[in-house]
């Protein structure tokens, strides 16, 4: 007992010493001897064949570790998705001298790993364990990589498996959200857009793994890191001799096609009753060597790393979900960005705006030094920490010398990221992920969609990523030709007779514009008058705009401002649409009709006018009544989008049909209107024409 109160009495007197220099409200200054972060020693060498070899000599451990990668991965698979994955899992399921127990059952036996992967760009095949099993280790990777044989039975069981993980993902909201994030951003067609399907994976064969694996496998196509408790002239003899036999020879020439994002808007999957929706807000980035890559990667830890701007605000302040985040891939030819998060289905809405609104801030306004000070410290730290690992050295190595990243700024890569300025963050966002750029994934309740019409077109899918809506998805084929589905709607309008009887209709609605997140309520005013007259007046408040139509002439203008004439398509446009009812004028103005056939409930029809200008035309299946229609128009960087109009809420006015509710939903913004009707008021030519 006595002990055990002296023992208390020094350390008592201890603390007490050593606590009178400490303050607790001062931060610790850094350790004097702290230095800065060097890049470790490695060699780099070519075998005789080509290959080439990284080699890191770490002798704190008796062990040793390779890792091949070979360039060639899911983004060269074409048609058969799925095949890459299946060639790298397959290496290790036998060879010409070892079954797939007996290659687990060597390796498991003196505790060593050997396993095979593919990723978007390359496969590789990973082996370590202790240095005095390295002969066993480095001759069991050459075998899975020289000598394979893709045993049939495997093969079969591989594809039941990775069949019964696609059903799954079908219940995984966040995975469809993220293979839908990859068509929006880089087009359906793109190769790192390419998803597996059951259909796909049942298509290869064992051949195709075959003929896969020996296109790729080329010791002119793969690197080796080699790191460990190993001398690097000792590792190159080895190699040397395992890798005989492995002749080097031309490689298929990898064509990454031009991205083709699809149009702006939002891509909603149907998940009935789902409480929860997945949202990604994602846009297309920069090859991991361009020159921006690394101000994006910095500005995606501002806005969704740990504690960033998005954790902050839908996490901290709103509680809309628990763990937001942004990430930001790392593929060779192209990349994109993402911001992610599982909501609650009636804050859907409000975490878009949360989410638009700090892209645009962002965008909009340089982050302050100690904000990007803090992003950076965060990630130069854990990547100093990476490095305590030899293999996440080499991995690096390899990966940048795969990319086209020289090994200078693969050195010197953290005062690279030191340098970057808090403009530098800004002008990369501006240019890639602003609110501008992004395309908006949801997945979730169908009841939510239209609250996201505010953002653009919606475009619906299925669960199996087949398209619902819009000239992608499927339609079944009518008997039913243009000139027969216009008289169907005439006869819904009201029918000819009482058609005959209107001259001219007074359009009054009240109007709502939301565009870039902001509200805009305003009026708009649309009278016309037989032949072809029509005077259209929008206010709201900020701006407005006016067009006329006498019947032969046409003007656009401001108030206030004088009226331009018009000519040409546009003018033709104009007096089309100055129709009372436009839809019945279409083959007088000689448009080229094509009934397409149902979708969803609606009989769909290509309208195309003189110029080649194309739309779509949507009239219910059960009404024949018009309910959409999609303008195909090319944006000013030459890219195309879609606007629609929607018609609604019919109702009828001296026996002829009319919605009451219209919306135009284009990429940037939504007009909603509202609209009561007059039949057969008197209006005045003059109102057709501009003052002059």
């Amino acid at each position: 007992m006595k002990y055990i109160i002296s023992l208390t009495l020094i350390l008592f007197s201890f603390v007490r010493m050593n606590s009178q220099d400490i303050n607790p409200d001062e931060k610790p200054l850094p350790l004097k001897e702290a230095g800065s972060f060097k890049f470790p020693d490695y060699t780099v060498q070519t075998l005789s064949n080509g290959l080439k070899v990284f080699i890191i000599e770490d002798n704190e451990q008796p062990t040793v570790a390779y890792r091949l990668m070979i360039g060639g991965g899911t983004s060269v698979e074409g048609p058969k998705s799925g095949i890459a994955e299946i060639t790298a899992s397959m290496l290790t399921k036998g060879t010409k001298s070892k079954s797939a127990a007996q290659i687990a059952s060597q390796m498991d036996g003196v505790g060593a790993t050997l396993a095979s992967s593919a990723s978007t760009d390359y496969y590789i095949i990973y082996a370590d364990g202790l240095k005095k099993h390295s002969k066993l280790i480095i001759e069991s990777l050459a075998d899975v990589l020289l000598n394979p044989t893709f045993p049939e039975d495997e093969f079969l069981k591989m594809q039941q498996q990775i069949i019964a993980g696609l059903q799954y993902e079908k219940s995984d909201a966040g995975a469809i959200a993220q293979q839908l994030a990859r068509i929006a951003a880089f087009g359906k067609e793109h190769p790192y857009s390419a998803r597996k399907t059951e259909e796909s994976v049942n298509s290869i064969k064992v051949s195709d793994l075959k003929e896969f694996h020996s296109a790729w496998a080329k010791p002119n196509n793969a690197t080796i890191a080699v790191v460990g408790d190993v001398k690097a002239k000792e590792v190159i003899a080895e190699l040397e001799k395992y890798f005989k036999n492995w002749k080097k020879s031309d490689v298929p020439a990898i064509k990454i096609p031009n991205i083709n994002t699809m149009p702006k808007g939002v891509y909603f999957v149907n998940r009935k009753g789902a409480v929860q929706t997945s949202l990604i807000v994602t846009s297309v980035g920069v090859p991991l060597n361009n020159i921006d890559y690394d101000n994006l990667r910095m500005a995606t830890n501002l806005i969704g790393g740990d504690n960033g701007r998005l954790f902050q605000t839908l996490r901290e302040k709103y509680s809309f979900t628990y763990s937001p985040y942004a990430f930001l891939t790392q593929n060779k030819f192209a990349n994109r960005f993402a911001a992610v998060a599982d909501v609650g289905a009636e804050k859907t809405d409000s975490s878009l705006i949360v989410i638009m609104n700090e892209l645009k801030d962002l965008a909009s306004n340089t982050p302050s030094k100690e904000e990007l000070l803090r992003v950076k410290t965060s990630f130069l730290g854990a990547y100093a920490m990476s490095f305590e690992n030899s293999m996440s050295v080499a991995a690096r190595i390899q990966t940048d010398d795969f990319n086209g990243i020289k090994i200078s700024e693969t050195k010197n890569y953290s005062k690279k990221i030191e340098s970057i300025n808090p403009s530098d963050i800004t002008s990369a966002v501006k240019s890639f992920i602003s609110s501008d750029n992004v395309r908006i994934i949801a997945v979730g309740d169908p009841a939510i969609a239209p609250s996201l019409e505010k953002y653009g077109q919606v475009y619906y899918y299925d669960l199996d990523l087949n398209p619902l809506s819009g000239a992608d998805a499927k339609i079944e084929k009518i008997s039913m030709s243009p000139k027969e589905l216009i008289a169907k709607y005439e006869k819904a309008l009201g029918g000819s007779e009482n058609i005959s009887k209107i001259r001219s209709i007074n359009a009054s609605s009240m109007a709502e514009l939301n565009a870039g997140g902001q509200r805009f309520e305003g009026e708009v005013l649309n009278q016309k008058k037989t032949p072809n007259k029509v005077y259209n007046y929008s206010d709201f408040g900020v701006f407005n705009s006016q067009a006329w139509v006498d019947g032969e002439n046409c003007w656009t203008g401001m108030k206030g401002m004088e009226a331009t004439m018009q000519y040409g398509d546009s003018k033709a446009k104009m007096m089309f649409e100055a129709e009372l009812f436009p839809v019945l004028a279409l083959e007088k103005y000689d448009f080229k009709l094509e009934v397409l056939g149902t979708q969803a409930g609606m009989i769909l029809m290509n309208v195309t006018d003189k110029s080649g200008a194309l739309s779509t035309y949507y009239f219910n299946k059960d009404s024949f009544l018009l309910e959409k229609i999609d303008l195909y128009l090319n944006s000013p960087d030459g890219k195309q989008e879609i606007w629609s109009q929607v018609s609604a809420d019919y109702a009828e006015f001296e026996g002829v049909k009319l919605p009451k509710l219209q919306k135009t939903i284009s990429p940037n913004f939504v007009i909603t209107l509202k609209t009561n009707y007059t039949i057969n008021p008197e209006i005045d030519d003059a109102v057709f024409k501009p003052a002059m």
